[in-house]
């Protein structure tokens, strides 16, 4: 094979990229020439409910001065880039990194930060969820012992304490890096090493140094702590607008 041979066979995967770049460009331009009833019916069934919901948030958020109209005329522009992105196998939530409860403020006053802690906001009821986990487990767990359990058994108070905001910054941190699409055998690396971690953190909490500190709790007053954590958890949910927990798609709340 002759040198020229070997640089036109270095430059065609180049020169490929930037020919699928450009047809890929070429598309967005056009998809954005059609009106909006024919952008709607090329939408799959899980974006078309995407912007369903969208719209109706709109409407309800316009506290009457945004009608349907309105909140088809806002909607219109990014109907070309849902599309764009469904080609490439992304929902309308991935390429937006947003349930529509929080992408339609954004819309609506787009040179204010609707969700200026955002990050915050998910840390703290991710936390409140563990801690409504890990109480209600160890007061189960206990009650079902009949108050039998060995001290190396039982759940100390600062293993829930530490274990709930631990697992609600990871929930917080993992939610980050799916957003940044790093490479899925890269964040399951990472999800393993921080489980790992997690397990080192209980053994050692549950040590014999450790029980002189980490005593257990009554059955019932975990189960009183569970209530309280659900209860500020909903609370929250409903004040940040936030309506799914643990990256799961869930369906928008009716208003």
């Amino acid at each position: 094979m002759t040198a020229r041979e070997k640089n036109q066979l270095s430059i065609n995967p180049k020169q490929s990229k930037l020919r699928k770049l450009a047809q890929a460009e070429d598309n967005y331009e056009y998809l954005k020439t059609l009106p909006t009833a024919e952008l709607i019916k090329q939408l799959t069934k899980k974006n078309q409910e995407y912007v369903t919901n969208l719209r109706r948030i709109l409407i309800n958020e316009g506290k009457g001065e945004i009608d349907n109209e309105q909140a088809e005329l806002i909607i219109e522009p990014l109907l070309a880039k849902i599309i764009a992105a469904q080609s490439k196998g992304e929902t309308a939530k991935q390429l937006f990194g947003l349930p529509p409860t929080q992408l339609a403020p954004k819309l609506l006053s787009p040179d204010e930060d609707a969700n200026p802690t955002g990050k915050w906001q998910y840390f703290t009821i991710t936390s409140l969820a563990f801690l409504a986990m890990f109480s209600l487990l160890a007061g189960i767990y206990e009650l079902t012992e009949n108050g039998n359990l060995s001290q190396a058994k039982q759940i100390g108070w600062l293993t829930i304490a530490v274990l709930a905001p631990l697992m609600g910054y990871l929930a917080t941190r993992y939610q980050e890096l799916t957003k940044a699409k790093i490479k899925q055998s890269h964040l399951f690396l990472w999800s393993v090493m921080n489980l790992v971690m997690a397990g080192v953190i209980i053994w050692l909490l549950q040590s014999p140094t450790m029980q002189i500190v980490n005593i257990y709790l009554p059955a019932s007053l975990y189960l009183v702590i569970a209530i309280v954590a659900v209860a500020l958890l909903i609370l929250l949910m409903r004040r940040f607008k936030i309506d799914h927990i643990f990256f799961a798609d869930r369906k928008v709340k009716n208003s």
